[in-house]
């Protein structure tokens, strides 16, 4: 990306005009002369600097074209290529969830403007690309000369961008098509020897992903949501390691409040009923699960305060009444998840667990009388719960059948756990998870407790998300496309796609809350920066076309486009720029 196509750097006349300003200002002050008492104060040193907007991207490419192929990476069908992918076998290198957490890991201090600057700068050129000649990625990103009816293929685009919330929106642009004269079968049932068929042959999804690649719109499915909400005394204190008090530690007015708004926004999109009826679906993909929620607080007053059901309006009462107060209860909110997700026939089930620390359930420690689990044999539990509640959430995976979704809010990476816990144990349920030096830091601790995102348990990917107060709820949307599934934005032939993408298409942080027409939520059009938004593009030859497109070729552009949210109620209505985009060429033989 060059200098040239960053938006809203500010020219160097606005800048002088902006230091000349605060010049006029001191120098006004100094008027009088020296017969009077007088005395000067300065500010000096003034400036302004112009903020940044960078938009990246990263992805994973398949085809399930040809067995055997060129075009696929060392790792074999389907894998194309990916970014980052270190070792060129078109698998994906991991993409840290958290910027945060992986600057702290790697020794930033994101306290200082310097610290964050390079942290950012490291961040980038490790995990993300710049597009387009002499940048990180220059060639097309889908290159493909022999496709076949029934040939399909997919991408799915991670976008990044950094320093600054921003509208972020889609385009597309069709740049070639062509016949390529006639082969002696396709001129038995091409009529139009000048125009080629193949963008109306090749069918087109584009959605808001998840991920991991897959289109999931939960079709006709049940779906049970039960959201832990930490209401601990630490939610109102900055260091959530330290004690709730002055002495120890800072006030943070504004952390629980945002927490609250989170978790009504996780409600929101996860009951959202979005109505796709306008792009012509099959059946069979629409979003239209049927989603219940259930809502249990751990601190202040632990217990459900919501049943499993689809009352927004109780849950968000529920939310706002919540204040911080007691201990981290986080052992017997997960027993009251298993209790109301035991019974439960859902296809999907998921507990949301929203918290800033380690447990402290010095009462409810270990298994007990009540409890769903049994005492485990050579195991020692330690004082706080930490043991326990690892042991529970494996129970909520292995015999419940929940998928166990962590969010770590506010927490330090570097923030060790109380003494005792079982790391041999914790280190089981994870067997390829590497706990440093015997010692389990929080994170790592919400990390062991959420389901691996294969399912596979020696994955080390982990369901789990690390999130400060600016990017809480971007994160729990992610969540709840995660259990209630996901919106498509677009479904039809390529042509169709490319005339829509013509016009930009753009992206929102809640999309089911967007497609749903009964909604009273806000949708989150300006995104947080920082955070991570995923796009699929899903591409399939029809089986049925046969001989119409044979030699046919067809070249198109994708790409997104970034503009400022600050000082803007109207998006990308201005002089249209060019998208940081690839070129797209494929070629039916």
């Amino acid at each position: 990306m060059t200098d040239d196509n960053q938006l809203y750097n500010l020219s160097r006349r606005k800048l002088l005009a902006g230091l000349g300003t605060v010049g006029l200002a001191s120098a006004g002050a100094g008027l009088g002369t020296s017969a009077f008492f007088s005395d000067r104060e300065s500010f000096t040193n003034n400036s302004l600097r112009a903020g940044e907007l960078d938009l990246l991207v990263d992805w994973q490419q398949t085809y399930d074209g040809p067995a055997e192929s060129a075009v696929y990476g060392s790792a074999g069908r389907p894998y194309v290529n990916a970014y980052p992918d270190s070792d060129g076998d078109g698998v994906q290198d991991d993409v840290p969830q958290s910027f945060v957490v992986w600057a702290k890991r790697n020794g930033y201090d994101l306290n200082t403007a310097a610290g964050q600057s390079a942290a950012v700068a490291a961040f980038k050129d490790a995990f993300f690309a710049d597009l387009g000649a002499g940048n990180d990625w220059e060639a097309p990103l889908v290159a493909l000369d022999d496709v076949k009816p029934g040939d399909t293929g997919e991408v799915t685009l991670s976008l990044h961008f950094f320093d600054n919330p921003a509208y972020i929106r889609m385009l597309g642009d069709l740049t070639g098509e062509a016949e390529n004269g006639l082969t002696e079968p396709e001129a038995e049932v091409d009529s139009t020897p000048d125009t080629g068929e193949l963008g109306e042959s090749v069918d087109v999804l584009v959605w808001n992903d998840d991920g991991d690649n897959v289109y999931e719109p939960r079709n006709g499915q049940d779906v049970d949501v039960v959201v832990l909400f930490d209401t601990s005394c630490s939610m109102e204190w900055a260091d959530s390691s330290a004690g709730c008090n002055a002495n120890e530690n800072t006030p943070a007015p504004n952390k629980f409040p945002q927490a609250q708004a989170g978790a009504k926004a996780l409600f929101e999109e996860l009951l959202a009923e979005p109505d796709v009826s306008g792009l012509g679906l099959p059946a069979d993909m629409i979003p239209d699960a049927n989603v219940r929620v259930g809502l249990v607080e751990y601190g202040n007053d632990t217990g459900v305060k919501v049943p499993l059901g689809d009352d927004l309006d109780a849950l968000r009462n529920e939310v706002d009444a919540m204040s911080p107060g007691n201990s981290t209860l986080l052992p017997t909110a997960l027993e009251e998840a298993i209790d109301m997700l035991e019974g439960s026939d859902a296809d999907e089930k998921c507990v949301v667990v929203i918290g800033d620390g380690q447990p402290h359930d010095t009462g409810n420690n270990e298994p007990g009388s009540g409890s769903p689990v049994n005492p485990l044999s050579g195991v020692t539990y330690d004082d706080w719960g930490a043991t326990y509640s690892v042991q529970l959430t494996e129970y909520l995976e292995d015999v419940v059948g929940a998928n166990v979704l962590t969010v770590h809010y506010e927490v330090e990476p570097e923030v060790s756990l109380a003494t005792g816990i079982d790391t041999a144990y914790a280190q089981g349920t994870a067997p390829n998870y590497d706990i440093v030096d015997g010692e389990i830091q929080t994170i790592e601790l919400f990390e062991i407790m959420a389901s691996p995102v294969s399912g596979d348990p020696l994955d080390i990917n982990r369901l789990s998300f690390a999130a400060d107060r600016d990017r809480l709820v971007c994160v729990l949307h992610r969540i709840a496309h995660l259990c209630a599934g996901e919106v498509p934005l677009f479904y039809g032939s390529l042509d169709g796609a490319l005339e829509a993408l013509d016009d930009g298409l753009l992206l929102v942080g809640n999309p089911r809350v967007a497609a749903d027409p009964e909604s009273d939520a806000p949708v989150r059009e300006c995104l947080e920066w920082s955070c991570t938004y995923y796009v699929g593009f899903e591409w399939a030859v029809d089986p049925a076309v046969g001989n119409e497109i044979q030699s046919d070729s067809l070249e198109f552009s994708l790409g997104f486009e970034a503009e400022q949210c600050r000082h803007n109620d109207a998006p990308f209505e201005s002089e249209d720029a060019e998208p940081a985009g690839q070129e797209v060429t494929q070629t039916a033989d």
